[in-house]
């Protein structure tokens, strides 16, 4: 036997004797609970926790709740904040993140009253992961941001990368793929000068995830393989079966299918035992793709499905966004168009509600090619116009420049493929004739062939088989051109939509310009005259230039603001507010113009949750459309009426506004709430729509009802129990 084999065989001992000893031991520790009580099971229990934490965390759990219990008949034995954050950690890693919250403010409220800074860095970085995970990304940055500020005075770095490494995490998932990418190399310059050769691999994982996001496959295989490096050297289970999962997912895109399945059936298996929901999940949606690609939808909807499932058992609502997408594309391949609609329409939803920069204008995508391939052209606009309002929020020269050269892109595009069509056609009609005079000669031949019956029956059978064939051929051929012009028709709408959208878009641009031009050159006219004015000291003429700029200026305001609240969302802060004292003030700080008579019902006695900044502006813009109506000059009166009140059958508070105005003609009705659409000398037709964007955020709406010469009553309803 030679001298390696020797040494790999002592080797190959050693390591199953310390397998049998740690089991041994851990064996002794379970027995050792039912002889043992008190202080001395407290300590044992602490044991087992730390030894199953990372190969069986629920069984971790079940003594940690028991250890727990025991803390508080025993304190003292155990450092109870410590531990808490011990058991938020393994919470974490079981999907449990209410449980991580609830576990870490325990800790936090311990190390406050004791001082122990690092306890406190531990339940905010706990926090802050768990939050993220709830989507609540506010308080996640909140947490984070509160542990690296500590972490700074204290120059605990080891910690303070960590810390830096999940507030990567956060921005990646809010879509600020610059943030993040700074936060990760912060975190990874204090890994490097702390030698923390462990942390790499978490941090190379979520850099290859920007990577993946941003479409370089390349780049993120290199980083997922050196995270698997790491984890296989620091002999971590779950972040081995992470990265296999993260590597198989590149070499399904790469097609490279044998690799991909055997990865993902292994980190699967792992995931399991580990019974962390999370990561199944995730790796169900891995092994969904993993079908879609191959086209066997039945295989990919099902794994889909189960995936949503732990999602929501888990509440990981950032999580159930992408199979949400993935199912409705299951429903899209499949001609299920209809269905499609209802996952996709969730997943937008969720999305805004979470307000995840990453998916929403992926979903908005979606459903504009959903409409458009249920010939809902306007619906597949609006989506598309969502769509471009999600990726670049600001019109700019440089926008304004590209989208001008696409535009003549695709008007050379569609000639070019009208020719090609018309040519086609042609072809089509060549085919035609040439089928025809395929019948005309497999008929003659037939003729012949039957006043020929003496040649006899092999040479007949042959030429009609020979006939047979080339008649199969032709139709074969024809049916692929046919396929063709099908294919040419789509393309030809779908570029037919992409102009329709283009030209809203310059639709915009040229409202936005032609109202804010005007007002500006009104300002700069007042300015000339000023200077004129004072030349000569007449100041009155001064005071009234002033005024008349001022009065432009915040028209010019008044038009980006009306912009700037119909395109931006931001979440919504409730209030509990006494509705009525509320409108009261609001009509007291908004005087109306002499010979107006306003009216005040406001009796409807409620507290209602709202948002005061976002309700005020709506019922700013009814009351100024209700004053600009009464001084117009065929306004049959001069009355406005406000009231409040609760519409017991509908279950709704209602505030409405009427006034005596000369009324909206029926055929306008329609058209009132569509942005850009206005009958004013001035401005671009938003006021409208930003009430019903703010109505809508509420839970409510706003209805109008008007008759031409005789007024019109808007009403605000929020549902009210």
């Amino acid at each position: 036997m030679s001298k390696r084999k020797i040494i790999a065989g002592l080797f190959m001992i050693m390591f199953l004797g310390s397998i049998l000893g740690a089991q041994t031991e851990v064996s002794q520790l379970e027995l050792g609970l039912k002889n043992e009580s008190g202080a001395e099971r407290l300590k044992l229990l602490e044991k087992l926790v730390d030894h199953f934490a990372k190969i069986a965390p629920r069984k971790a759990i079940l003594y940690g709740e028991e250890t727990l219990e025991l803390i508080k008949q025993f304190p003292g034995i155990i450092d109870e904040a410590g531990f808490l954050v011990k058991m938020s950690r393994i919470q974490i890693g079981q999907s449990n993140y209410l449980k991580v919250i609830e576990y870490a403010d325990r800790s936090e409220k311990i190390a406050l009253e004791k001082g122990n800074k690092t306890i406190l860095v531990d339940s905010y970085i706990c926090k802050g992961r768990a939050y993220k995970y709830l989507c609540n990304y506010k308080e996640s940055l909140y947490y984070m941001e509160k542990a690296s500020t500590l972490l700074e005075h204290t120059k605990d770095y080891s910690k303070l990368g960590e810390c830096y490494n999940n507030i990567g995490l956060v921005y990646r998932r809010m879509g600020d793929y610059p943030t993040a990418l700074s936060f990760f190399l912060k975190a990874g310059d204090i890994f490097d000068t702390q030698d923390d050769k462990g942390s790499f691999s978490s941090l190379y994982n979520n850099i290859g995830l920007i990577y993946q996001d941003m479409g370089n496959l390349n780049k993120a295989l290199e980083y997922f393989q050196k995270s698997l490096k790491i984890d296989n050297s620091q002999k971590d289970i779950e972040g081995i079966a992470i990265g296999e999962e993260n590597v198989a997912r590149i070499f399904d895109l790469q097609g490279k299918s044998r690799e991909s399945m055997s990865l993902l059936k292994k980190s699967l298996s792992i995931f399991e035992k580990l019974g962390s929901k999370k990561n199944i999940s995730n790796c169900l949606v891995s092994l969904g793709d993993y079908y879609m690609h191959r086209e066997n939808f039945k295989k990919a909807h099902d794994y889909y499905r189960r995936a949503l499932k732990i999602k929501e058992e888990i509440k990981d609502e950032y999580g159930l966004l992408d199979p949400l997408i993935k199912q409705s594309q299951v429903h899209r391949k499949t001609g299920q168009y209809t269905i499609a609609l209802l996952p996709l329409t969730r997943a937008k939803t969720l999305a805004e509600k979470i307000q995840s920069h990453i998916f929403i204008p992926r979903i908005y995508l979606q459903l504009s090619d959903l409409y458009g391939e249920m010939n809902d052209f306007k619906m597949a606009l609006d989506f598309y116009k969502k769509h471009k309002e999600a990726t670049d929020l600001y019109l700019n020269e440089q926008t304004i420049r590209k989208l001008n050269e696409l535009n003549t892109r695709f008007e050379t595009e569609r000639k070019e493929k009208e020719i090609s069509l018309l040519k086609k056609d042609r072809e089509i009609r060549d085919l035609v004739l040439i089928r025809q005079k395929s019948l005309i000669f497999f008929l003659v031949i037939i003729s012949i062939l039957a006043l020929a019956v003496t040649i006899g029956i092999y040479k007949r059978l042959r030429l009609k088989a020979r006939v047979n064939k080339e008649l199969v051929k032709y139709q074969e051929h024809l049916s692929e051109l046919v396929e063709e012009r099908t294919s040419a028709l789509k393309e030809a709408q779908v570029e037919l939509v992409r102009n329709e959208r283009l030209a809203v878009l310059g639709q915009l641009t040229a409202t936005v310009a032609h109202e804010i031009r005007n007002p500006l050159g009104a300002a700069r006219a007042s300015i000339f005259s000023i200077e004129t004015a004072m030349k000569s000291n007449n100041f009155d003429r001064v005071h009234q230039a002033l005024k008349l700029a001022e009065y432009n200026i915040v028209r010019c305001d008044t038009i980006i603001d009306d912009l700037l609240n119909f395109t931006r969302r931001r979440e919504l802060c409730f209030e509990l507010i006494p509705i009525d004292s509320w409108i009261e003030n609001i009509l007291d700080r908004h005087p109306l113009p002499v010979g107006i008579v306003c009216k005040r019902e406001l009796d409807s006695g409620v507290r209602i949750a709202i948002d005061s900044e976002r309700l005020l502006r709506a019922i700013t813009n009814v009351l100024n459309n209700a004053v600009e109506a009464l001084q117009e000059r065929d306004a049959p009166g001069n009355h406005l009426t406000v009231s409040s009140g609760v519409n017991t059958d509908s279950q709704r508070l209602e505030i409405r506004f009427i006034d005596t105005g000369p009324g909206i003609p029926s055929f306008n009705l329609g058209k009132i709430f569509e942005p850009l659409f206005t009958t004013k000398r001035y401005g671009f037709g938003l006021g409208l729509a930003v009430v019903k964007n703010i109505m809508e955020e509420h839970g409510g709406g706003v209805e109008i009802h008007s008759e031409a010469g005789i007024g019109t009553t808007v009403t605000l309803w929020l549902p009210f129990k």
